[in-house]
């Protein structure tokens, strides 16, 4: 196959760093915000007249991934799909493709919302989303019509230390729980679920979120460190959190 040279015309900055805090999609990002700061050797005249849309498709690069499967198994359904079913970053070019909403535009930096991005994200191309061209509301979902949505709920005691939480953390969790238990909640091929005796436990970074799946409902109803007593009281630090874990502690006397 001939080989084809692109260089990026900017960067994506944000506060997700990890595909673990990237949502499946950009739509489900309610708080996702980030930046696009194009090249200083790009015509600023290239965003002449973009500013009267209100969404835009980035085309971007998966710097995170060097390989690619023609096989791959998505959050949803889970069986393994063809990679061009899929909207997988696993693909023998890693190209992305995402429809953003346009905030704003200073200079050379373009403000987004709604977004699926990795900071420093190389940004290939940006195009308007025209709405009588991009929109086809009767179009098939082919397999995606098979998988199963889940509701997912929060306890009010869940919710009181999620919000503590949340407020010492960059990214949305509530997001990314959406993201990661509204399908296959209980898949733990395509995530880090453990089952316990009546319930389950999701892990992100050094957290456990503790939830019961009812019917079509998963059930949000604890938050736990995830460092054990002795853990806590090693000197070692190697995720430089241990002191909020402490707080966390020092909160609620059932974060363990």
């Amino acid at each position: 196959m001939d080989s084809l040279n692109f260089r990026p015309i900017g960067y994506f900055h944000g506060k997700a760093e990890s595909p673990s805090e990237s949502p499946r999609q950009g739509v489900l990002a309610t708080e996702g915000v980030g930046s696009i700061v194009l090249s200083e050797d790009l015509d600023q005249n290239a965003l002449r007249d973009l500013e009267g849309f209100s969404h835009i498709w980035v085309l971007y690069y998966f710097h995170k991934n060097k390989e690619w499967s023609p096989m791959v198994r998505p959050p949803r359904g889970g069986q393994k799909r063809g990679v061009f079913s899929t909207r997988s970053p696993y693909r023998p070019n890693g190209i992305g493709l995402s429809c953003v909403r346009l905030d704003s535009i200073k200079d050379k930096t373009l403000f987004i919302k709604n977004h699926d991005l990795l900071d420093k994200t190389p940004i290939l191309d940006i195009k308007p989303y025209i709405k009588y061209a991009d929109s086809f509301p009767e179009a098939e979902s082919g397999w995606l019509n098979e998988c199963v949505e889940y509701q997912v709920e929060y306890s009010d005691s869940f919710l009181n230390k999620l919000n503590w939480l949340q407020e010492r953390m960059s990214n949305s969790l509530r997001d990314l729980l959406e993201n990661q238990l509204k399908y296959e909640p209980t898949n733990n091929q395509i995530k880090r679920v453990k089952a316990k005796e009546t319930y389950f436990i999701f892990s992100y970074k050094t957290w456990r979120f503790h939830f019961e799946v009812n019917d079509n409902s998963v059930i949000l109803f604890d938050l736990k460190s995830g460092y054990s007593e002795i853990e806590m009281n090693s000197v070692e630090d190697p995720y430089l959190d241990k002191k909020m874990h402490q707080e966390f502690k020092a909160n609620y006397s059932d974060s363990y």
